[in-house]
């Protein structure tokens, strides 16, 4: 940004200033009051629009006017382009110089009244570096960090690097935690790397379990045929019974007999029964009076005839028979159901002896034994089968744990890194030294070209000249670190402007160092212009490449 030419009317205690300049550094002398510092103040009005310090409302913007003036403008000629700027209005004629920055090279002290985060913020903007949720994700990634560690964490970094910083610690502990709870020890992250769950039992070979599952297949094969045999050896009759059913068997002729003779003499005494009871009947035996006439008759075959006293029967002895008939009777029933049951039991016996099953074969007969011998082999290879099957998972619980914990640790180990990462020495310290040593390096430089100390920007955004605290040292070592701070700036910001007021505040040794510098900085392009006052007794004499304007009462 190269000035060529100012133009001030009314503009606080400087009521008309018209200058071109002929070289690109300006030197602005004079005596106290002479108007040097409203100059720059004018300049730097009309270039960015802000009010000196102490006016801050624009209702009071009259008071940058000089006293009984009733307006006022400030006109600076930038890269050949006029730029006026009402004093009253601050409205702006042409175009303003497009530099977010622009103020800080104009008034040298700003940068130091800066609060750690604007200076940060300031520092990362000249410097290009990008501290946003995608710069950041990039840095991680070149640093290693998993991708889905990475998504978890840029929410939480727009509440800033120790928020991210400390959730990352939190789900470490977390991660740590989960594999004491499977491992069962003390987390360590040397013992975490090679961990692994321990069995006592040897691992079982594939091949046993099949060999062991094939040997109860066939033997559970086996069983069911010997449990077939036992059935039919358990079905078959003892001799003695064969004996019994053969002997009743046997007499089935004889009960035949037996039945007949008995069915005969039943026959007999039932039909003996029957003739007593007739006789009883009434009418029978002896003559009963006739209903109809009163004389005695009697039943002779079909017919009634008249009863005679020879037609009497001895009644009672026909009761007597009857009673002695009827167990007789009785008793031949008895003897025929015998016969019945006897004959049954024969026929019973006969019919099971015709349907006995096949007598069993020897091996049949042996079956109760290989069972036994089966049954024990069987559970001898069931239990060597359960016991591979619960070595196998055994070994499957104890490769799981291992999958397990090393997962969680791997998970530690990740949230870890993270956690050091965004501590402030790992990414923000990356991302601060990228923002910081751009600026250090020209602060360094110019310090060289100068023979001052050197002014630097700390690690933790505290500003330095010569190693201390920029709080600490002189008003004129802090003058110079302003210098150098806001020459760097003008430089990386890309604004090419210098301007530095209280110059006399050197010594007038250090005033030609200084003057070399601003040459330096000319000369070598770091900057287009430098407008320097300072307050002196008499114009300078400073030679060749500066431009000087008095502003005293006399040249």
């Amino acid at each position: 940004m190269r000035i060529t030419g100012i133009t001030v009317s009314n503009f606080l205690g400087l009521p008309h200033f018209q200058h071109a300049l002929t070289e690109p550094v300006l030197f602005v002398a004079g005596g106290n009051g002479d108007g040097k510092s409203s100059l720059l103040q004018a300049v730097r009005f009309a270039l960015t629009g802000a009010m000196p310090r102490g006016v801050t409302r624009v209702a009071d913007r009259n008071l940058l006017l000089t006293e009984g003036a009733s307006k006022g403008y400030v006109q600076v000629e930038v890269d050949g382009n006029p730029l006026r700027r009402t004093v009253s209005t601050a409205k702006l004629t042409g175009d303003a110089p497009e530099s977010p920055h622009l103020d800080l090279c104009l008034e040298a002290s700003q940068f130091a009244r800066l609060d750690d985060k604007d200076r940060r913020k300031l520092l990362f903007a000249i410097a290009g570096v990008k501290a946003n949720g995608e710069a950041v994700s990039e840095q991680m990634k070149a640093q290693g960090i998993r991708a889905d560690i990475i998504q978890d964490l840029l929410p939480r970094l727009r509440a800033g690097f120790e928020a991210a910083a400390a959730h990352a610690r939190d789900k470490a502990t977390e991660a740590r935690g989960a594999w004491r709870a499977v491992s069962g020890e003390n987390y360590g992250s040397t013992k975490a790397e090679g961990w692994a769950a321990t069995v006592e039992v040897e691992e079982p070979d594939q091949a046993a379990i099949d060999e062991h599952a094939a040997a109860i297949a066939d033997l559970r094969a086996r069983v069911a045929p010997l449990h077939a045999a036992i059935a039919k050896v358990e079905a078959m009759l003892p001799p003695d019974k064969l004996a019994e059913l053969q002997a009743q068997s046997d007499g089935q002729g004889k009960a035949e007999g037996d039945l007949a003779m008995a069915q005969q003499v039943y026959d007999d005494t039932a039909a003996a029964v029957a003739k007593l009871q007739v006789q009883l009947q009434p009418g029978a035996s002896g003559g009963v009076p006739c209903p109809c006439c009163g004389k005695s008759i009697r039943i002779d075959g079909q017919r009634l005839v008249a009863a005679t006293e020879s037609d009497g029967t001895d009644v009672q002895k026909v009761r007597n028979d009857l009673a002695a008939a009827k167990v007789r009777a009785h008793d031949a029933n008895t003897q025929l159901q015998v016969a019945r049951r006897a004959l049954a039991c024969a026929q019973a016996a006969a019919s099971t002896l015709a349907n006995l099953p096949e007598a069993p074969t020897d091996e049949e007969l042996r079956a109760p034994d290989l069972l036994a011998d089966v049954n024990e082999l069987l559970q001898q290879h069931e239990r060597a089968h359960r016991a591979l099957l619960d070595a196998r998972a055994q070994h499957e619980r104890a490769k799981h744990r291992t999958e397990q914990a090393a997962r969680h640790h791997h998970d530690a180990a990740a949230w870890k890194l993270a956690e050091e990462n965004l501590a402030p020495e790992g990414i923000p310290s990356i991302l601060l030294a990228r923002a910081l040593d751009p600026v250090n390096a020209t602060l360094a430089a110019a310090a060289s070209v100068a023979g001052w100390r050197p002014a630097a920007v700390t690690r933790d955004i505290t500003l330095t000249y010569g190693g201390r605290p920029y709080a600490l040292v002189s008003e004129s070592e802090q003058w110079r670190a302003d210098a150098m701070f806001a020459a760097a700036i003008a430089e990386l910001a890309g604004a090419r402007i210098l301007m530095l007021d209280r110059f006399d505040v050197l010594s007038p040794l250090a005033r030609g160092d200084a003057l070399d510098w601003m040459d330096h900085l000319v000369a070598e392009g770091h900057v287009d212009t430098v407008i320097v006052a300072g307050t002196l007794k008499e114009r300078p004499d400073l030679g060749e490449g500066v431009d000087v304007v008095w502003l005293g009462a006399a040249a």
